[in-house]
């Protein structure tokens, strides 16, 4: 009986094998490919530590095959000239790369879907460096991606082209060179440096070269009927709001008024005392089905991994907490594990008490600003959205909304009346920032943390 039961199953095993290859190289002989090019970064594609496919780029590109129901085929090289050359030799049939549309490409014939975005050209420099218009760069190590519309933004800008040298590879590539104190300075789309930035120690954004830089995907001369679909599917994309949740989703926590020092600061502290605490911080993610990474994170922003942090307010330990809630969850704030185990429960009790309309993530990043700002105050700003016919269920109106309880034009007609509104929406995007920089850290490394840790 075994057996037969055995063999059915490696019969029913080889028929699904069999339909799958029949209906992937149906697809492939049809033409129901959509072969893309990009390259391998934060702000296009990239695998994170879950070996999961993400990045902004490429879940836009996903959205569009499954509407189209076209089976998504990537290519990977690092920088635009040799895209653009897989493009031109029909090896491919679309950019997809945050490109910018400038005249000169235009006039090469590049063929540009919709616009989906818009970013400023920026001169970006290490600590300590700058360069002026018609300066001299002297012995300054000068950097810019080789054939890229930032050379001619240069050029109107006074710069002498002559100084900057001329590399054949990608933006990421010439700020890491700043940061590492291997260049002085390079130009950058704001929305790469942003992200770049996050976890950055000696990147400065000096001057904004050119605004207004609109981005769009680059289609095959040889496809204007996939040219039509896109412009179809992005119009539709574009009007049902999903873009702007994927740009919340990949750019939401990045923060241009996050400073260096706060930067130097995390990276230090992580080096100096995450490894003493990540257990209790991973304890606690199985307990609850939390990540360690955000429970890290709150904990950083709330004490800076300090367990003997005490605020004017009262607030102590790890997790900040008051005594009423360290009492509520019946925990002792001073010792490390229950500060930490008290800390996440408190937040999933304020979780639980949202609406279940709230999706992730949305409903983390309500929970947090709840956490920090009093879910009554959350209360008043759903009901100040719905007032004005918009999605209570949404971080990203739920952000733009808290600070208007800072003006007494509006609280005074609110339940919960007056709050330093903006303090939640910093507050859940050095949390967003915070987690993502830990979401990147490679186990070998949290083992060395922990290993420094026991020494110590």
């Amino acid at each position: 009986m075994k057996r037969r039961i055995f063999i059915l199953l490696l019969l029913i095993l080889f028929i699904t094998f069999l339909l799958w290859s029949y209906f992937t190289q149906h697809k492939q002989e049809s033409g129901n490919v959509l072969r893309v090019v990009t390259k391998n970064s934060p702000t296009t594609f990239y695998y994170d530590r879950y070996d999961s496919k993400s990045g902004f780029e490429y879940e836009m590109l996903k959205a569009y095959s499954e509407a189209s129901g076209k089976l998504l085929e990537l290519k990977i090289v690092s920088d635009i000239q040799s895209m653009h050359q897989l493009l031109k030799e029909k090896k491919v049939d679309l950019i997809a790369n945050g490109i910018s549309i400038t005249q000169k490409r235009l006039d090469q014939a590049w063929v540009f879907g919709p616009v989906y975005a818009k970013t400023k050209e920026v001169l970006i420099c290490r600590r300590g460096v700058s360069i002026f218009p018609g300066e001299s760069a002297g012995q300054k190590k000068l950097l810019v991606v080789k054939g890229s519309s930032y050379i001619k933004t240069l050029k109107e800008n006074g710069y002498t082209i002559e100084d900057w040298t001329q590399l054949q590879t990608n933006t990421e590539e010439l700020l890491g060179m700043v940061e590492n104190m291997e260049a002085d300075c390079t130009v950058s789309d704001e929305h790469i440096y942003r992200n770049q930035a996050r976890s950055a120690e000696n990147l400065v954004l000096k001057k904004t070269l050119k605004s207004g830089i609109e981005l769009a995907w680059v289609i095959g001369e040889h496809k204007k009927e996939l040219k039509k679909e896109i412009e179809k599917w992005m119009f539709d994309y574009l009007s049902s709001g999903k873009l702007e949740v994927l740009y919340e989703k990949y750019y939401g926590h990045t923060d241009p008024k996050y400073n260096h020092y706060a930067a130097q600061t995390f990276m230090e502290r992580k080096t100096q005392r995450l490894g003493h605490y990540i257990r209790f911080f991973k304890e606690a993610s199985k307990k609850y089905d939390m990540p360690w990474e955000l429970i890290a994170a709150i904990s950083y922003q709330e004490s800076h991994w300090d367990p003997e942090a005490v605020s004017p307010t009262g607030v102590r330990g790890m997790m900040m907490l008051t005594r009423q809630t360290a009492r509520l969850m019946k925990v002792n704030r001073l010792k490390v594990e229950e500060s930490i185990d008290g800390g996440v429960r408190y937040f999933l009790y304020i979780k639980g008490r949202l609406p279940k309309s709230i999706k992730e993530p949305d409903r983390t990043w309500i929970s947090l600003a709840a956490y920090n700002v009093g879910i009554g105050h959350i209360y008043d700003v759903r009901k100040l959205i719905r007032k004005n016919r918009g999605n209570p269920d949404s971080w990203k109106e739920i952000k733009f909304y808290l600070p208007y309880l800072s003006k007494k034009n509006v609280y005074k007609n609110l339940r919960y009346g007056y709050a330093r509104g903006w303090e939640p929406v910093k507050y859940v995007k050095r949390i967003r920032n915070y987690y993502e920089i830990l979401k990147n850290i490679e186990e070998d490394e949290i083992l060395d943390l922990e290993q420094k840790a026991k020494k110590d």
